[in-house]
C-alpha cells in the first residue's frame, strides 16, 4: 500500500526551515546561544528569525562565608531575520541582521561574513537597531530586556 495524500491535500516545506538550522549552527559555532525574537533562550530555531545571545561569565557572590556562582543574563546583541516581508527578508536571497549596541557591529559583521560563506547566494543587510545592548529574557521575571 502506497502512502499518498488525497488529491485535495498538498505538501510544502518552507524553504526557511532548513536554512534556519544552518543559521543556528553558524551562530552556535561563533560561541553564541540562540534566542527567539524577544531574547528568550531557545534550543530549536524558528524558521523566520533567530536571536543572538552572547553568554557572560558567572559572578561570584558571597553571603557570610558561603560562596556561590550566579549566572548572568546573556547579552541580546542581535537578530537574524530570514523571512519577513516588512524587513524584505527572504530565505532564498536576503537576510536582515539587526544589531543592538554599536559596539556589537564588528562582531555581528563577522557573523554575517560566516553566514554568507555557509549559505550560498544569500546577501545580508546589517542594521543598527539600537545604540544600547539588550539583555536575555527569562520567562519567570517579566524583565522584557530592560535590565
Amino acid at each position: 500500500m502506497e502512502n499518498r495524500l488525497d488529491e485535495r491535500i498538498s505538501y510544502w516545506e518552507n524553504p526557511a526551515y532548513g536554512i534556519s538550522r544552518v543559521v543556528a549552527e553558524v551562530i552556535r559555532n561563533e560561541g553564541y546561544n540562540i534566542a527567539n525574537c524577544s531574547g528568550f533562550r531557545i534550543e530549536n530555531p524558528s524558521y523566520d528569525v533567530i536571536g543572538v545571545l552572547e553568554p557572560r561569565e558567572s559572578i561570584e557572590r558571597k553571603f557570610w562565608k558561603i560562596k556561590c556562582m550566579e549566572e548572568q543574563r546573556g547579552l541580546f546583541i542581535g537578530r537574524v531575520w530570514m523571512d519577513n516581508d516588512v524587513r524584505k527578508a527572504r530565505p532564498d536571497d536576503n537576510f536582515v541582521l539587526e544589531v543592538y549596541g554599536r559596539e556589537n557591529v564588528p562582531k555581528m559583521s563577522k557573523l554575517a561574513e560566516n553566514l554568507v560563506k555557509k549559505i550560498e547566494g544569500v546577501k545580508i543587510k546589517i542594521v543598527l537597531e539600537d545604540e544600547n545592548v539588550r539583555y536575555e529574557e527569562y520567562e519567570s521575571d517579566g524583565s522584557w530586556g530592560m535590565i
